[in-house]
């Protein structure tokens, strides 16, 4: 693209040089003008690309927003995400004063696969903080940064930790050849509790 530009510049200049000196030549302004609407059309073009990509997989939001959509009152107690052979999917647990909820949701389009509802709850549920969520991205960046660039993200959860009274992180990153790695954090502090190879 940048050599068409430059050959049309060199054109534009020889016809410009053979014309009478009344005859304005094209100006390098309209010249750099057109190069940069067609670098910015490709820009675009990059973006609306890599857009594309990322919304192959709905975000850990949305897929919150597809639990409190059905289940309005109900608090959330566990979520998990899972690379399956059938398609990437969540799944969030939650309760409320009478009910226990679990919902599969495909996150490829953040339709629900699989819903049940229980009226024994148990009185030892405990809520997550939604608020720590926006955290859960950067943890998962964190995971894979140390674990190096032959892994991927396979799967992770975030639940209330019993015994540390802590919203807890589990993440499992693996290898194409199926080597794994599980790292436990924090997610309150963003401490990394464990590391399990």
């Amino acid at each position: 693209m940048k050599k068409l530009i430059l050959i049309m510049a060199l054109a534009l200049g020889f016809a410009g040089c053979q014309k009478p000196a009344n005859t304005p030549a094209p100006a390098k302004a309209d010249t750099q003008t057109e190069s940069k609407a067609d670098v910015k059309t490709e820009e675009k073009t990059d973006a609306k690309t890599e857009t594309k990509a990322d919304a192959e997989i709905i975000s850990l939001a949305d897929a919150v927003k597809v639990f409190t959509d059905k289940y309005p009152n109900a608090s959330i107690e566990e979520i998990s995400f899972e690379k399956e052979m059938s398609g990437d999917e969540y799944e969030i647990e939650g309760f409320d004063e009478t009910h226990e909820y679990e919902l599969k949701i495909s996150a490829s389009d953040g339709s629900i696969i699989k819903e049940e509802a229980e009226k024994d709850r148990t009185s030892d549920n405990k809520a997550i903080d939604l608020s720590l969520l926006s955290k859960v991205d950067e943890l998962i960046e964190a995971a894979l940064k140390d674990a190096g660039p032959d892994y991927y993200l396979d799967s992770y959860s975030v639940d209330f930790e019993e015994t540390g009274s802590f919203n807890q992180l589990e993440i499992e990153v693996k290898t194409q050849a199926g080597k794994d790695i599980e790292y436990e954090y924090n997610l309150e502090t963003g401490e990394l509790i464990e590391k399990d190879r």
